[in-house]
Parts: C-alpha cells; structure tokens; sequence
C-alpha cells in the first residue's frame, strides 16, 4: 500500500484534521505493506478504504490504533502526535476501532459488556465494591446505545448466544460506548443487510449518531472488505 490521496487540501482548508499520518511504513522482512502514507481526515468526514484482500488496509488501521508499530513515520489524532502511544491510551484519547473477527466478553450479556466500556470511561471501572444500582447513569447509557444498534431485544442475552450479525454490532456498540473522535470499522458491511439501507436507518447513521454527528453522505454499496473510518463532528469533547 502507497501513498493513499484523501480531500484535495484546498478541499479541506476550512476544516480541522482529526486523523492524520505521515510518511507511515511498515514492512515485514523484505515485504512492505505499507510505503509513505499520508492521510488527511477532517473532522466530521466519512471514509472507506476498499481494496484487495491482501493490499495492506487493516494493516494500516493496526498502525493507527497502536496493534502494530511503523517501522517510519507519524500518526496525529487532533494535532497531537500518537505514534509512541499504546492502543489503550489511543483509545482514551478517542480513537476506537472494531476487528474483523470478534473479540468480545462471551460470558457477559451485551448491556454487561457496554456497561463495562462506559464505566471504564467514565472512571467507574475499578470500584467493584460499590452496588449496582450505582452505576445507574452508565447502564442507561450502556441500554440507549444498544437500542440505537437495534440491539435492545438482546441486551440481556450472553454473548456467546447471539447470532454472528448482533455480535458484530455489539462491537460496535463496545466502540461507541468509548465516545470515540475517530471510529475505525474493519469490514463492518459483514455485518447483516441494512448496513446500506436509506441513510437514515442504515447502521452508518446510527453509528454516526453516537460518534457525535460525524457527517454521512449517501454513497454507492461497497465491497465486503471495505474499511470505514469516522471523524467526529465536534473534536473538542472530553474523552477521558
């Protein structure tokens, strides 16, 4: 993978970058799967990356997440250099992603396991003692956006039961619950049918939605192996 070309700059000018890489490589031995990257994204935009199997794209989500190191180059998330952080500070700092395969909490329900995500954020993680009725404010949260995923009907279902399409939008939803400024989805459109269906109802609005109003522009289906990356709306939030 080479140099990837985003919005022309006269097309961005107006607009804060919220995810940008420089010169980013990485090679494997003598292989090189990614050569001088450089990605603009602004704030509010929607991306997808489509290529081959095999081109390099979730490569380059790992590097930007913090999964794999780059062998050259510089990552920024809001103007802030990221490149020497770990993927749980990226994620602290609101850049969040999905997997191709799953990697969920099979034992917990799906309210369990966004709770969890939400009360991380919010600080709440470590006080094990304290009763459940006092993390009121993070299990409704945790509920909402299981609904907006049109996954309410299973919140109380174990992970392991639930059908591979709801445990894909139940990461998702573990994404989300971080509030994330920049929204990474490796291959999500495996998910089930209404990923592309009318703007409004499709899975990319309701993500949007919950990454703070990132802008949606209607666009063609894609391919199966496609990447899509989000940028919030409004860059200023706290995220800690």
């Amino acid at each position: 993978m080479s140099t990837i070309a985003l919005p022309a700059k006269d097309a961005i000018a107006h607009r804060a970058i919220a995810l940008a890489t420089r010169g980013l490589s990485k090679a494997f031995g003598s292989l090189a799967v990614a050569r001088d990257i450089a990605i603009n994204l602004p704030v509010g935009a929607r991306y997808a990356l489509i290529g081959p199997n095999g081109a390099g794209k979730t490569t380059l989500i790992n590097l930007m997440t913090g999964m794999l190191a780059p062998n050259a180059g510089q990552i920024f998330l809001a103007g802030d250099d990221i490149t020497t952080l770990g993927p749980q500070e990226r994620v602290r700092r609101g850049l969040a992603r999905t997997f191709q395969i799953n990697t969920l909490f099979a034992g917990l329900n799906a309210l369990e396991a966004v709770t969890l995500a939400v009360a991380e954020r919010r600080g709440l993680a470590g006080r094990f003692w304290r009763s459940v009725g006092s993390y009121g404010e993070a299990i409704d949260e945790a509920y909402e956006i299981l609904r907006k995923l049109k996954l309410g009907d299973s919140c109380y279902q174990v992970t392991r039961e639930l059908p591979y399409g709801r445990q894909r939008l139940l990461e998702i939803a573990l994404a989300l619950a971080t509030k994330p400024k920049v929204l990474l989805l490796d291959e999500p459109n495996t998910i089930c049918t209404w990923c592309f269906a009318s703007p409004r109802t499709s899975l990319f609005w309701s993500a949007a939605r919950f990454s703070r109003k990132a802008h949606l522009r209607k666009s063609p289906p894609t391919p199966a192996c496609a990447k899509f990356i989000w940028a919030s709306a409004n860059m200023d939030d706290d995220h800690g």
